[in-house]
């Protein structure tokens, strides 16, 4: 029936259209992002948003302005993740939004492994620059992106009578 509606023609028959037609639900509620708080002492805004990738989770905090500083669990981005790649997926963020150089990120990450902490931290990251920056600057750009979306997929659970989640007995 859409693609009825939408023909040049559809407007003289459009009372028997949208008889037959569902009805589109419209977007009621969208993601409401915090205000950033202003430190007192430093005048400095801030923000503090988590971050999850199956069982690693990030609690992040970025200040704007800010110099460029990325201090993960008391350790800089390269000791953190020597890995190029990972270092890559933390940093993509900012630049999409342009902030490359501009805040400060404190991250307190809990789970082991490589690509998941780094997953956790960018999403963590991505929260809190979509609740510093103006609408079409920021929160924009990182929906499309995709920077906003949590991976929801764990590991499927291991089932009995079988070796893995998945592998079968000979």
């Amino acid at each position: 029936m859409n693609r009825i509606a939408s023909h040049p023609l559809a407007c003289s028959a459009e009372e028997f259209i949208f008889r037959y037609r569902a009805g589109q639900s419209q977007v009621t509620s969208e993601t409401e992002y915090p205000e950033p708080e202003v430190d007192p002492i430093t005048q400095q805004k801030f923000i503090t948003s988590y971050g999850q990738k199956r069982m690693c989770f990030a609690e992040v905090c970025v200040r704007l302005p800010g110099s460029g500083q990325i201090d993960i669990d008391g350790k800089n981005l390269l000791e953190a993740f020597p890995d190029l790649g990972n270092r890559e997926q933390i940093m993509f963020p900012f630049l999409v939004t342009h902030t490359l150089g501009k805040v400060d990120v404190k991250a307190i990450l809990s789970g082991t492994g490589t690509s998941s902490p780094a997953n956790a931290l960018r999403l963590g990251i991505s929260r809190c620059l979509a609740s510093l920056l103006p609408d079409e600057k920021g929160r924009q750009r990182l929906l499309v992106s995709g920077l906003l979306t949590q991976d929801d997929r764990f590991a499927e659970r291991k089932k009995p009578g079988q070796k893995k989640a998945r592998k079968k007995p000979i």
